[in-house]
């Protein structure tokens, strides 16, 4: 390293405007050669070269690791927000007929509806009542099906993953 160094402070100006003369060059070219060689061999013996090749084997492994997941939890999302937007005009519906029953209900409190009137309100209560359960089934099989996808692909648990060898291997 000292000799590229005293290369470079021994240089002209007109070297550093770019006339570098043919032997300059390679004199710096031969001790980056040399140096480089020297920096294999020094890492060959301390075993640096075979860690240094295991870690490099490492990263393609780690990298289709991530990718496995990062694209299990784009599907895993996907089929949550499936799930919702699908559920959501259930719950729409329920709250638009639980407010117009309060509405209903609020009146008639307010001023008594004749027998029939009242009749027909209380049967339309029951059947809104009939129908929460229902909706609330299909509600939750909706976003339960969303989720536990979502929660099976961010999972710690043994998960198979594929590895960079085309094997599974488990998280």
């Amino acid at each position: 390293m000292n000799d590229l160094s005293n290369i470079l402070e021994n240089a002209t100006p007109a070297d550093d405007a770019g006339d570098v003369s043919d032997v300059s060059s390679d004199r710096i070219l031969a001790r980056i050669g040399q140096l480089t060689r020297t920096l294999r061999d020094s890492m060959r013996e301390l075993g640096l070269d075979q860690q240094l090749q295991a870690v490099a084997q490492m990263v393609p492994d780690a990298h289709d690791r991530l990718k496995y997941v990062v694209t299990m939890t784009e599907q895993a999302a996907e089929r949550a927000l499936n799930a919702i937007e699908l559920a959501q005009p259930l719950q729409e519906k329920m709250h638009t007929d639980a407010r117009l029953l309060d509405d209903r209900w609020a009146h008639w409190y307010e001023v008594p509806l004749a027998r029939d009137d009242a009749s027909a309100l209380i049967a339309d209560t029951r059947s809104f009542l009939k129908q929460v359960p229902q909706s609330a089934e299909a509600t939750n099989a909706r976003a339960h099906s969303g989720t536990t996808t979502l929660r099976s692909a961010n999972s710690p648990m043994a998960t198979t993953v594929p590895t960079a060898d085309g094997c599974n291997g488990s998280r």
